[in-house]
């Protein structure tokens, strides 16, 4: 079958750090993923992180720096499962969509 989500469809939640909400789209507990919407105020930023399963982002608007990386609306980028994610950061704001584990653990 088919699941649709409008865009007004479903809250934003506060995950507990400054600045940074999610939409939650799609959870599948048995399989441990999740598909969000991730939207940082500008001057915000996400703490290190170790991915329990692989991890999709899209960057729908805005900035997000990785490191020494920008990426800007339409970049994508993936992380494997186990590796670390450094502190990820946006000057400007952005919003993101994301797939991601649910037990990813913040270091």
């Amino acid at each position: 079958g088919l699941f649709t989500k409008r865009a007004t469809e479903g809250d934003w939640e506060e995950t507990g750090v400054p600045g940074v909400r999610v939409r939650r789209l799609f959870v599948d507990r048995p399989r441990n993923e999740m598909t969000i919407q991730v939207q940082m105020d500008p001057g915000s930023s996400y703490p290190r992180h170790v991915h329990a399963g692989p991890e999709q982002c899209v960057v729908l608007q805005g900035d997000l720096r990785v490191g020494d990386m920008v990426l800007h609306a339409g970049d994508y980028q993936r992380a494997t499962p186990g590796s670390l994610h450094g502190v990820q950061s946006t000057g400007g704001g952005c919003l993101l969509l994301v797939t991601s584990s649910l037990t990813d653990e913040i270091v």
